[in-house]
């Protein structure tokens, strides 16, 4: 028997069109006999997920059903004295399998619409998708109250009224905000795949760069090879696009785990958003790939001891989000390298030990916002000169080896920082001496890259605002000549490593 929803219509609209919508039942057993939830297998593999969003139409969008959640309500409702009045909200997929007649008694027309559903054959998809409710369709109907009638409201238009499936999937997304959120991976790749939100086109039909980002990332976990040579691409299938935690993978070594929100941020923050982001979404993830492979080639670290393929007590997540920084970096700056071995070779990487677990004291709380940081202007520095730029390596660099600040001194008076200039490079370790002679206007005027916080104070007075900090960016008048003053400098670098410098400062 076909099954017959019976229900009345009303119209929404859109503020430019106007869409039929049904109020109406049917029974729990003959719902789920033609309604389904058009949701991914919880056991997906990243690499489906991601496949399924770069090839419109997406097939599979919806989350998956919670065994828990629908045995507790098939529990409920078998009891005595339990109804469902809830409705689901459901919405045709398949238009051929659905017919919508209006009721006619005595040979008049009445405001009761007849919708038949044909029933699928074994193993065919259903006409109708459950939006929401699927824990309560599920439920009810494996109940021994199976026949009880389930309120429903049905979303469903024909020609000029039909609903598209971006509107579905926004429906779906909104409701479940209020009901159980999504899962935030769930919710962008939903959102991308629909244009939704921050992915939906710009003015003009164009793509907009948080597309851009999340195509690439997609791209990066979907393809197998990567490359002109077609070599396998380390992100395949590890870039986490299910939600499950299990999902989560190291795409080298012990290394480069990421979700894809996680990445999308990085590579939309480092490439797609910047003036001069020219590289499509296809060439950007072969190159994050390709350039892994090469530092997997030129660090000449024990992997487990590697900060960026080793163990849980080696690597370092901040330093495998710079190194795409940087990479991103030299995309932007100079195009798709010849090859990425002679990029990190000129970066001394293949030189460099890149076990730092004898330095680094924490990446924790406060320790982690300055080494973030720290890691991220080092890497973005040194891949945009293409150089490394310092005597030391990068990891000596930073640990805070070669740190430095710089103090201009100058006449007080109106326009004398345009005279008697006396700048001065002071290396942040032991005790130095400055002699600034009659100049009396001090100021810092920067430091070294490599530098995450620092403190000044002065040392007779190490409560006092008068020399700190903030006093010296904005430039300082120091007391009548002579006179002499000691700052206490205190640097911190990637990992908790610190040093000090003591200033005696002298002018007549």
């Amino acid at each position: 028997m076909v099954p017959v929803i019976r229900a009345l219509q009303t119209m929404l609209s859109d503020g430019t069109k106007s869409f039929p919508i049904y109020l109406g039942y049917l029974a729990a057993d003959q719902l789920k006999s033609v309604a389904e939830v058009p949701s991914f297998n919880p056991n997906s593999g990243n690499a489906d997920i991601a496949r399924n969003v770069l090839n419109p139409p997406i097939k599979n969008w919806q989350r998956p059903v919670i065994p828990e959640k629908w045995q507790a309500i098939r529990d409920k409702f078998s009891q005595p004295g339990e109804l469902m009045p809830n409705p689901v909200l459901l919405a045709v997929a398949d238009v051929a399998h659905v017919h919508v007649r209006q009721q006619i008694l005595n040979g008049q027309a009445t405001e009761v619409f007849e919708i038949s559903v044909n029933v699928p054959a074994a193993q065919g998809s259903k006409p109708l998708w459950i939006l929401d409710g699927q824990h309560r369709v599920e439920g009810v109907s494996q109940s021994t109250n199976s026949s009880n009638p389930i309120p429903l409201v049905l979303l469903h238009g024909e020609a000029s009224q039909a609903y598209s499936p971006a509107q579905f999937a926004k429906v779906f997304a909104e409701v479940t905000t209020y009901a159980t959120p999504l899962h935030e991976l769930h919710e962008h790749w939903l959102q991308y795949a629909f244009k939704l939100g921050a992915y939906q086109d710009a003015a003009g039909g164009t793509s907009t760069s948080e597309w851009k980002a999340m195509t690439t990332v997609a791209m990066l976990c979907e393809h197998q090879n990567v490359g002109p040579s077609h070599v396998t691409n380390p992100f395949y299938d590890k870039v986490q696009f299910n939600p499950d935690p299990t999902k989560l993978l190291a795409a080298a070594g012990g290394g480069f785990s990421y979700t894809s929100l996680g990445l999308k941020e990085i590579v939309l923050g480092q490439y797609f958003s910047r003036p001069g982001s020219s590289l499509g979404p296809a060439v950007v993830a072969d190159q994050i790939a390709l350039a892994v492979l090469a530092l997997s080639r030129n660090v000449t670290t024990p992997t487990t001891d590697s900060a960026f393929f080793g163990d849980a007590s080696h690597r370092q997540k901040y330093l495998m989000d710079a190194y795409l920084v940087g990479v991103l970096t030299y995309l932007l700056k100079h195009g798709v390298p010849t090859d990425w071995d002679s990029v990190l070779q000129a970066l001394k990487f293949n030189a460099s030990n890149w076990d730092v677990t004898g330095w680094v004291q924490s990446t924790g709380g406060n320790f982690g916002n300055v080494s973030r940081r720290v890691a991220n202007k080092v890497f973005e520095d040194m891949f945009a000169k293409g150089a490394l730029g310092v005597s030391s390596d990068i990891p000596s660099w930073l640990a805070g080896d070669g740190a430095e600040l710089t103090l201009l001194a100058s006449d007080p008076g109106r326009g004398g920082a345009r005279r008697n200039r006396l700048e001065t490079v002071l290396p942040i370790n032991g005790t130095k001496p400055l002699n600034i002679g009659a100049a009396r206007r001090l100021k810092l005027v920067g430091h070294s890259i490599n530098v995450g916080n620092l403190r000044i104070v002065d040392e007779s007075r190490p409560l006092g605002n008068e020399f700190n900090l903030s006093s010296l960016k904005r430039g300082v008048i120091l007391p009548q000549a002579p006179g002499s003053l000691r700052l206490l400098v205190g640097a911190e670098y990637y990992g908790g490593s610190r040093s000090q410098l003591k200033i005696n400062i002298t002018w007549s």
